[in-house]
């Protein structure tokens, strides 16, 4: 069925997009610590 193919899709983009927030959280988190330690 095609309508199955974009569900798909849809729910892989939202998973990569999950991924990439979390890494960019706890990115800024290691920057604050950094920052926070010169």
């Amino acid at each position: 069925h095609s309508d199955f193919i974009p569900q798909l899709i849809n729910r892989e983009l939202l998973e990569n997009q999950d991924l990439i927030l979390t890494m960019e959280r706890s990115h800024s988190k290691d920057i604050i610590n950094n920052y926070s330690s010169i």
